[in-house]
């Protein structure tokens, strides 16, 4: 395997600090959503598990597939799914990644 170069380790960085700040953000949205009725659901964050989700995600080929379980945000992050798609899946909205139905256990991209 070859040595990751400084661009390619800045963006890892740089991903890694998307996943925690989103991560972050959204246990604070999600808690206040709770508390007022307004999202169904359960969260399953991945904070803490940045690293994991950037060092998978940056040696897969282009013909790989991932499957992740229950503390997916991270991974779904990595691949490049849209942050607004996958913020609104975890709050059960209509222009979420799986329409709402899926929530923060069943994000995917096809």
């Amino acid at each position: 395997m070859a040595a990751f170069n400084a661009e390619q380790l800045t963006h890892m960085y740089a991903t890694m600090v998307c996943i925690r700040l989103f991560e972050q953000k959204t246990i604070e949205v999600f808690a206040r959503r709770i508390k007022a009725g307004q999202t169904p659901g359960a969260l399953h964050s991945s904070e803490g598990h940045e690293a994991i989700a950037v060092g998978v995600f940056s040696t897969l080929l282009p013909d790989d597939y991932v499957f992740s379980t229950y503390r997916g945000h991270g991974h779904a992050i990595a691949q490049g799914m849209d942050l607004n798609k996958i913020a609104a899946e975890i709050h059960g909205g209509a222009t979420g990644v799986s329409r709402g139905y899926g929530g923060s256990m069943h994000l995917f991209d096809v």
